[in-house]
């Protein structure tokens, strides 16, 4: 007839396997922080001043563990490169078209 759906691997819905990747990354995200907040609690009960995490750092440490997941992965030199064409892309679409003239 027309178009043949692809069954990729099992019983699950592509949508619902997102959902599922989603959730797990959300969960080693949430594992993470739970991790430096326990280092931090063992640190104050030996009497050093607590350190609170800020959004922005949390994001560098989740930054930098998927970057590391990446590279344990070999994934990272591949993602990298992309990144890289799809700024230059970006770039030559601001540039402008035609040269000024030089009056």
């Amino acid at each position: 007839m027309g178009r043949r759906r692809l069954d990729f691997g099992g019983s699950l819905s592509v949508s619902q396997r997102q959902k599922l990747k989603q959730a797990e990354r959300e969960r080693e995200r949430q594992e993470r922080v739970r991790e430096f907040k326990r280092r931090e609690r063992e640190l104050v009960k030996q009497g050093k001043k607590p350190f609170y995490l800020k959004k922005s750092d949390e994001r560098k440490l989740h930054l930098i563990a998927d970057y590391e997941d990446l590279k344990k992965k070999g994934k990272l030199e591949k993602v990298i490169e992309k990144r890289r064409q799809r700024q230059a892309s970006k770039d030559h679409r601001l540039m402008p078209h035609d040269r000024r003239d030089a009056d």
